[in-house]
């Protein structure tokens, strides 16, 4: 069963093969259709593989080749199923039409819609069609259409367990249903991608959402490789300031966490953003966040006789490992070897209390939990492929990394510019040529354009509309 988007790759994959002699790469077929991202590609050709109407050999550039289809024929089409929590059985009665070879050979067929992701794990998302074959038992670990409480039924992997069966999700971040008894209806046998709805979902990508990223409901589950972001310090800039902090430019943003005082209150806030990157994030997507060590001076806080320091990168460390299934993954650190700051002075010329020059940021990596998908098409992997000499140097755990200068774009217009450099690194080491990356404070715009620079998606929040002119000059400087 083809969708019309499937049927349109399909006669252009045949009618570039008859007119060349070869098969188009994927970046080709990509701009045919105008595509903003390479893994859109990836998930038709797939879903076309799977329906078995193409092959692909691995790791071997244009190497797709159109099968001859078998027969189509129809099966009872019963309704939807949840791949989440149990909802009530509906049967409708009406048919499908799939590709012969989609079915086993012998015994009752049916399909259902999928609701939900619980299950997104084996490749069966919300949206898709699910083939069963009607059986009443299955081997441990297979996925099944389950009633259980008489009338609910769901979809999931079953586990037979000494004094119960377990209904096992395939996604990280869902418990298991315990049942004592269960009615097995089916087994799933094949699965009918919706990728229609994959292109809407592509819409809210290369856009800046100029409003609070506490809430980024433009971005649906699962959808972003890498996020990239440096958070307010603190309330130490103001940013309805220019990048000097002299010349007023905006008025203050409801909402900004940059303008909160209190500072247990400023993590707190900053959670709900970590808690929604780890909603968008995919399974093993990265979250890298630069932040600096605080000092204080005493005439603002005036808690012991030293300054206080406030080490934003632990206590954000802190509420994401307590909060969410984020795990940490490694630390890097950024020594700015162009320090814009101050002389901390201290007890100086005399010891005991000499202060440490504040010339290192931490750019700490965490993943979410989730198994990565390694599956990627050859030119894609030779695209993003590190030299020996980037691998040595980006992985070493120091980064010499000078402060950005009066060549950036943004100099001037905000008060705390990332380096691109760092973004770079980032960008390079975690992500595949034609992936998502997001910054929930985007700033000044600098990972928006070092995405774009290197052939990725982006997406960016931005609480702040008075940069929306500097963003837009990072991005258009790409033209």
């Amino acid at each position: 069963m083809l969708t019309k988007k499937q049927k349109k790759f399909l006669d252009y994959i045949q009618e570039y093969f008859e007119k060349k002699g070869y098969s188009p790469s994927h970046d080709e077929i990509r701009k045919h259709f105008k595509l903003a991202s390479v893994s859109t590609v990836n998930h038709y050709m797939k879903a076309l593989q799977e329906k078995g109407y193409i092959t692909r050999e691995k790791s071997t550039a244009r190497s797709t080749k159109i099968n001859k289809q078998d027969i189509a024929i129809n099966i009872p089409f019963k309704g939807y199923i949840s791949a989440g929590l149990p909802i009530e059985a509906i049967e409708e009665h009406e048919t499908t039409t799939v590709p012969k070879n989609m079915v086993a050979s012998s015994g009752e067929h049916f399909a259902l819609g999928v609701k939900g992701n619980s299950m997104i794990d084996e490749g069966i998302f919300d949206g898709d069609t699910v083939i069963i074959k009607k059986q009443n038992t299955v081997e441990n670990g297979e996925t099944a259409v389950a009633l259980i409480n008489g009338n609910e039924v769901t979809l999931k992997k079953i586990y037979k367990e000494k004094t119960r069966i377990r209904l096992q999700p395939a996604n990280p971040a869902l418990k298991p249903l315990f049942v004592k008894t269960v009615i097995i209806q089916g087994k799933v046998i094949s699965v009918v991608r919706n990728l229609g709805e994959q292109d809407k979902k592509d819409n809210y990508l290369n856009k800046v959402y100029f409003k609070d990223a506490r809430s980024m409901a433009e971005l649906p589950d699962n959808s972003v490789h890498l996020i990239i972001t440096s958070p307010p310090y603190f309330n130490i800039k103001d940013y309805s300031l220019d990048g000097y902090q002299r010349k007023k430019k905006a008025e203050k943003e409801k909402g900004q966490i940059g303008d909160i005082s209190d500072y247990k209150k400023y993590i707190e806030e900053m959670l709900k953003i970590w808690q929604e990157c780890e909603r968008v994030l995919t399974p093993n997507g990265k979250l890298v966040i630069n932040t600096p060590l605080m000092p204080i001076l005493k005439k603002n806080l005036n808690t012991h006789h030293n300054r206080h320091i406030f080490d934003i990168n632990s206590d954000i460390e802190h509420s994401i490992l307590n909060n969410t299934k984020i795990f940490l993954l490694d630390v890097f650190i950024w020594n700015r070897t162009n320090p814009s700051k101050r002389l901390m002075f201290g007890s100086y010329p005399y010891p005991r209390n000499f202060y440490a020059q504040n010339s290192i940021e931490f750019i700490t990596v965490y993943v979410k939990e989730g198994t990565p998908e390694n599956n990627m098409p050859s030119d894609i992997k030779e695209k993003s492929k590190l030299t020996e000499k980037e691998w040595v140097e980006f992985t070493k755990q120091v980064w010499n990394i000078p402060v950005p200068n009066k060549g950036d774009l943004a100099f001037g217009e905000h008060s705390a510019i990332m380096p691109e450099e760092i973004v770079r690194r980032c960008v390079r080491l975690y992500t595949y040529t034609g992936e998502a990356v997001l910054d929930p404070f985007a700033g000044s715009g600098t990972t928006l354009k070092v995405a774009k620079e290197l052939k990725r998606n982006y997406v960016g929040y931005e609480i702040s509309r008075s940069y929306e002119r500097v963003i837009n000059l990072k991005l258009n400087s790409l033209l």
